[in-house]
């Protein structure tokens, strides 16, 4: 949940009248309905737009507050999109709108260093913002678990499912069956999958491997995560699904969206 406003003071220096009351009762409604959004698991940027819009033009009615208290409302605005969107691009920006428009706040120092350890973050972020359907899916030369080399460019031609998953991972282990059902169901009509496992031992791999019989390659990616890195992997499971070019044309389908994905891009070829 996002925190509600404390108590807050006044710019002394300021001779208009002050209006704490309305101030601080206008932006606890706002936080109000983002908790409620939130509570109903309604917590998209485009579901919570009205209420970010709210706080940003808040500091704006409220002239006569302090640069402190002004400041204070768009931390919090960070804060919801940091802690609730999972979006640092954002952060950045309303953060460096801080620093540009209240640079005498209290809070001016902390959020220019928070704007620089946010950096590396920020490159994840455009790195999965750059993957988006249509682009071709940058390339990798890997070996499997047998020693067999695995990369997108030897599967041209074919629809192919990048899966990046783990044993440990119970949602993984959960849409399993349905991804094997699509493979078992259209791997002799162009279908592949590449299996990048992100376990933290290969034991751990093969020995699910053994048990299970999963017949579609496996590149063990857990102990260095240089390709979950490359390609800025933060949840489990994550799929891209390409077409016979290597583009991409769906991302995390579940269930038996697997399956009619595939189906509709074999047509397609």
């Amino acid at each position: 949940m996002v925190s509600a406003l404390p108590a807050l003071a006044a710019d002394s220096t300021n001779t208009a009248p002050v209006s704490n009351d309305a101030f601080v009762a206008e932006f606890h409604s706002i936080i109000d309905r983002v908790n409620a959004k939130i509570e109903s698991g309604e917590v998209s940027a485009e579901v919570l737009a009205p209420e970010l819009n709210a706080i940003e033009a808040l500091p704006a009615r409220h002239p006569e507050q302090s640069v402190d208290d002004q400041a204070y409302v768009l931390t919090q605005e960070a804060v919801i999109y940091l802690q609730v969107l999972h979006d640092p691009i954002m952060v950045e920006k309303v953060l460096k709108r801080i620093v540009h428009d209240f640079p005498t706040s209290k809070f001016t120092p902390l959020e220019m260093e928070n704007i620089q350890k946010l950096q590396p973050a920020i490159a994840l972020a455009q790195i999965r913002a750059s993957l988006t359907n249509g682009v071709v899916f940058p390339d990798f030369q890997e070996t499997d678990t047998t020693g067999k080399p695995v990369s997108i460019a030897a599967l041209k031609g074919k629809v192919v499912l990048l899966d990046f998953w783990a044993t440990r991972c119970p949602v993984c282990m959960h849409e399993l069956p349905a991804v094997a059902a699509a493979y078992k169901k259209y791997h002799s009509q162009g279908f592949e999958i590449i299996g990048l496992n992100q376990d933290h031992s290969l034991g751990a791999l093969t020995g699910f491997l053994g048990e299970s019989g999963v017949p579609w390659p496996q590149v063990f990616d857990g102990e260095e995560k240089k390709l979950a890195s490359k390609y800025a992997v933060e949840s489990l499971p994550t799929t891209y699904l390409l077409d016979g070019q290597g583009r991409i044309i769906a991302r995390n389908l579940r269930g038996e969206q697997v399956a009619d994905a595939v189906k509709k891009a074999l047509a397609a070829k």
